[in-house]
């Protein structure tokens, strides 16, 4: 499927305006601040054109962590699930084009958090696993895009898994990583994968390099996926992660980036401008963080954006929004 002169990968498109300027936001969404620290329900948006956050004056409907986002290049971003305050079904839906919020009718199957978010652009967005009330789920729900109707796949996870990490290919497959499931502190490598438009389920042979929980994704579209940061686990230890590894596009082969996050981070984010720069941001380490980490596509060079987000903070969840190329 090509959209607008572009394939969009994890949530968006490469966005350009007459003369090269980027257009589209990436947004950091929700989470936990290191002050108390107290639980957020408000939004950093951060232009691809400046790489700085504003705090946007238009909140969620609860503050929540651990939700799932999934986004709609130049239509929406959906904040699924999460906790804080109890467990929540609940499906936010932001505006890309006035930055407003809305309470959508439809929720997920039931009360979740560290659920993971993916998307197919114009199609449909995607909240595989998490950690309900009771056990650990491995339904996959899905919104239809546009018209906001939920309906769940016949295929889920393998397993039921906890804070799970999603990524896709834009229009080949979403993919559900890592995570955690039944005895503490036994974490997974288990990459799950639904192709696209098919929405059938199998195994990426390639799995994480190491088990992971809390890590984050970004995506070149029909490049290569990412997954980076999180809490490692061998049953025994669990250290914050610092590596990168690379999926490329389609045969899903696995390899080290050759430069590492800037920190260990674990419960951060990842936002993509597909075909220009895939962004880690927040997270925790020794204290709460506001930095991120920018991999310019296709080198993978890093460099680190300082103070990127208005405050410090964890257990966030992203959107991107690239645009359509002018």
């Amino acid at each position: 499927m090509v959209l607008g002169g572009s394939r969009f990968g994890l949530f968006g498109a490469a966005g350009s305006a007459g003369g090269g300027a980027l257009v589209g936001s990436g947004f950091w969404v929700c989470g936990v601040d290191g002050t108390a620290p107290t639980a957020r329900d408000d939004i950093d948006k951060m232009p691809w054109a400046t790489e700085t956050s504003a705090l946007l004056s238009t909140v969620l409907s609860e503050a929540y962590n651990y939700g799932a986002g999934a986004s709609d290049p130049s239509v929406a971003g959906y904040h699924m699930g999460g906790g804080i305050a109890g467990l929540h079904d609940t499906i936010e839906k932001f505006n890309f084009t006035n930055d407003t919020i809305a309470t959508l009718g439809i929720t997920l199957t039931e009360d979740n958090y560290a659920n993971a978010g993916f998307a197919d652009a114009g199609v449909a967005g995607y909240s595989a696993g998490g950690s309900p009330s009771v056990g650990w789920a491995d339904h996959v729900d899905r919104i239809a895009f546009p018209g906001d109707t939920k309906s769940t796949l016949g295929s889920g996870l393998a397993n039921g898994t906890g804070y799970v990490i999603g990524n896709a290919d834009n229009a080949v497959a979403g993919y559900s990583s890592g995570g955690y499931r039944g005895t503490w502190p036994v974490m997974y490598t288990d990459i799950d994968k639904w192709s696209f438009p098919s929405e059938t389920h199998s195994m990426v042979s390639d799995g994480l390099s190491l088990k992971a929980m809390y890590h984050a994704a970004i995506a070149d579209a029909g490049v290569a996926f990412y997954y980076g940061g999180g809490q490692g686990s061998n049953a025994t230890w669990m250290p914050t992660m610092v590596h990168v590894d690379r999926w490329a596009c389609p045969s899903e082969v696995r390899s080290a980036v050759s430069t590492d996050l800037s920190v260990s981070r674990n419960r951060l984010a990842g936002a993509s401008n597909s075909g220009t720069a895939g962004y880690f941001g927040a997270g925790y380490t020794s204290s709460w963080l506001d930095t991120v980490d920018k991999y310019v596509f296709p080198a993978e060079t890093r460099t680190v954006l300082g103070n990127a987000l208005t405050e410090g903070r964890y257990t966030i969840t992203s959107w991107s929004d690239c645009g359509a190329l002018a």
